[in-house]
């Protein structure tokens, strides 16, 4: 959705000399995914590669960066099979309960404290 919001953002300033871009990552290794697991076979990209992909879109505008190339494959293959078949992949590399399952509450507490505002 963040993609198709972007397209239509993109269409509407068509010729105004601003690009927008959508930057897509995968996990980040910030405090944010601590005390999670993180999708089988994939690894967290560091801030600094979002940071770097960003930079890179400044110079070389495009409409969706994904970051890891790991990501990008499996995101950018979604739109060439059935919903169905994209969730089940999903359900088996752990992706659809990335926040709810297998989370160490004791990793995540200083976290949720933070972000509760405590």
């Amino acid at each position: 959705m963040v993609v198709d919001s972007a397209k239509v953002v993109r269409v509407e300033n068509r010729g105004s000399g601003v690009d927008f871009s959508v930057v897509l990552p995968s996990f980040v290794n910030t405090e944010l995914i601590t005390g999670t697991k993180g999708i089988r076979g994939f690894r967290a990209a560091e801030p600094e590669e979002i940071a770097a992909a960003i930079v890179r879109l400044i110079v070389t505008p495009r409409p969706v960066v994904r970051v890891t190339w790991q990501t990008g494959v499996l995101l950018g293959s979604q739109k060439f099979v059935p919903r169905r078949v994209s969730e089940a992949a999903a359900r088996l590399l752990g992706g659809d309960h990335l926040f709810t399952d297998d989370v160490d509450p004791d990793q995540r507490r200083a976290y949720e404290q933070r972000a509760r505002g405590n």
